[in-house]
């Protein structure tokens, strides 16, 4: 039984995974990927100056890494309950196998 909800919950999480990440993954052009509006506007002021366009860069990876970090910790908080009840059942299954 513990084990249907983990696989039902690991899917659940891969295919949260799999949505916020095929948009940037999956991109056909520049338009589809999932930059965020601050980006989008930083770049088009820069004027084509590398200097500027740089600084959008590591502000906007700045802005999805926290993105990606605060979906890790949901994910993975949704998956806690079901980590601490596989340790208890791998363990009695190695009592049980005289491991």
């Amino acid at each position: 039984m513990r084990r249907r909800k983990f696989i039902a919950e690991l899917g659940g999480a891969v295919a949260v995974t799999f949505v916020l990440c095929a948009g940037s993954a999956f991109a056909k052009d520049g338009e589809d990927r999932l930059d965020t509006p601050t980006y989008k506007k930083c770049m088009e002021s820069s004027g084509g100056v590398t200097g500027e366009m740089r600084g959008c860069i590591a502000d906007e990876q700045v802005r999805q890494d926290k993105m990606l970090n605060d979906t890790y910790k949901v994910v993975m908080s949704s998956m806690a309950s079901v980590r601490r009840g596989t340790g208890t059942d791998q363990g009695a299954w190695r009592r049980k196998a005289g491991a």
